[in-house]
């Protein structure tokens, strides 16, 4: 099998994000399995990817054709004024000008490496990346996947026409949680879906966090990059800083990079303002995640959404008690509210007391963890994989017996 792996609007080089994590992880796997994998994103940055790759893994990196240009004001103007028309049926009248010239740029350099390439089926990452492939081609000639990393209704509701009218060229649309697929037939009842999780690797019972041990220091983690509408560093410092005098012995970490212009910088004044700065630290990114979160107490994650976090999981697997927010899509799934977790009303008055009860129970934290590493047992590498090579073969069987009738129809018409 020759698989093409696109992702041109994310970040692949040295960005360390789910969808990255999950984009190399199933590059490695495929070509375990025996097919000949090849990335292609479109970064302005060069070098390798954060996640490790095989050696077998070929990378292309189109070099960031159509990012960080100048386009015309008048054209930047035009794009705002007509924003509000393009998810109409007028879209074809007011299309975004400057997607437009970014595709006419883009668009030669994708086909002239699926053209070199000849993939047997091409995954995209996001939306984005799969209209770009279906501008790229002449006609549905490969069998097309897209990946889905939120909830649809995040999503799916927010697209402008052109795109959504893309899909009707998706052979199958994979979705991370059963229930994401009734959010998508109630959008878009046309669109073939199938359901497959995340990975989460399998970590020994002997090597989970110990969390009876005596400790000089406890430790409250968030692992994921740094953005105020969806992963919402901010809220937790606030959570945290009404309890915190009563816990001195407790720490607040954050893991993640920069994502949003000056967040970080706000998150170090809201720090200083609570007077948190022997207690809550912004770590910045780390190549061990799960050494980091062994050696944690809780794992605390207010995220306003989610698709599978990665992160939640991998805590988990790990063995901590977790806290999120039962508005929060995926989250409120993941977290078994009072059986591996607690989920949180949407407030930080109540997020903290949720903490505080996990801070003061050694007792029930253990137990906690230990029923989420129980909990994400079901989302084994094997399985999980077992089920994406699945999806691609019989993606790619229907597609061929698609296109034979279509072939075999077009001749008896021509007939």
């Amino acid at each position: 099998m020759n698989l093409l792996l696109f992702m041109g609007n994310g970040n692949v080089i040295d960005s360390a994000g789910g969808a990255e994590k999950v984009l190399c992880n199933m590059a490695n796997e495929m070509t375990l399995r025996g097919s000949h994998v090849t990335i292609l994103c479109n970064d302005t940055k060069q070098g390798l990817p954060f996640y490790p790759l095989l050696p077998e893994v070929k990378l292309i990196n189109l070099g960031g054709i159509g990012k960080n240009k100048r386009y015309p004001q008048i054209k930047k103007i035009i794009r705002e004024i007509t924003r509000p028309m393009r998810k109409t049926f007028l879209y074809p009248f007011f299309s975004d000008p400057i997607e437009k010239l970014k595709l006419q740029e883009l668009t030669p350099a994708i086909r002239e490496t699926m053209e070199r390439i000849e993939p047997d089926v091409i995954i995209s990452y996001f939306v984005e990346d799969h209209y770009a492939i279906t501008h790229s081609i002449k006609d549905q000639q490969y069998p097309l996947l897209l990946m889905h990393h939120n909830s649809p209704k995040t999503d799916l509701l927010k697209l402008p026409r052109h795109k959504i009218l893309s899909l009707k060229k998706c052979d199958c649309l994979q979705l991370l949680l059963p229930s994401f697929e009734n959010q998508v037939n109630q959008i878009l009842p046309w669109l073939k879906t199938a359901t497959i999780p995340n990975i989460v690797s399998s970590v020994a019972d002997n090597c989970v966090a110990n969390l009876f041990r005596h400790k000089n220091e406890y430790t409250i983690v968030m692992a994921a990059r740094l953005d105020p509408k969806q992963k919402q560093q901010h809220f937790l410092i606030r959570s945290f800083s009404k309890i915190a005098r009563d816990y001195p012995h407790w720490k607040v970490k954050f893991y993640g990079g920069e994502c949003t212009r000056n967040y970080s910088q706000f998150l170090i004044e809201l720090i200083k303002k609570h007077r948190l700065e022997n207690q809550v630290f912004l770590m910045g990114t780390t190549k061990q995640p799960l050494d980091v979160l062994r050696e944690s107490g809780v794992f605390a994650f207010p995220t306003a959404f989610e698709g599978f976090p990665l992160a939640l999981t991998e805590a988990m697997s790990v063995g901590l008690p977790c806290v999120g927010l039962k508005t929060a899509s995926a989250v409120n799934e993941l977290i078994v509210d009072g059986y591996n977790g607690f989920l949180s009303e949407n407030n930080e008055s109540d997020f903290a007391a949720k903490l505080k009860i996990l801070m003061d129970n050694p007792q029930l934290r253990a137990a906690m963890g230990k029923n989420g590493h129980e909990f994400v047992k079901q989302f084994e590498p094997k399985k999980i994989w077992d089920q994406w090579e699945n999806l691609i073969d019989e993606t790619v069987e229907q597609h061929k017996s698609k296109h034979e009738n279509f072939i075999s129809k077009a001749k008896k018409y021509a007939a």
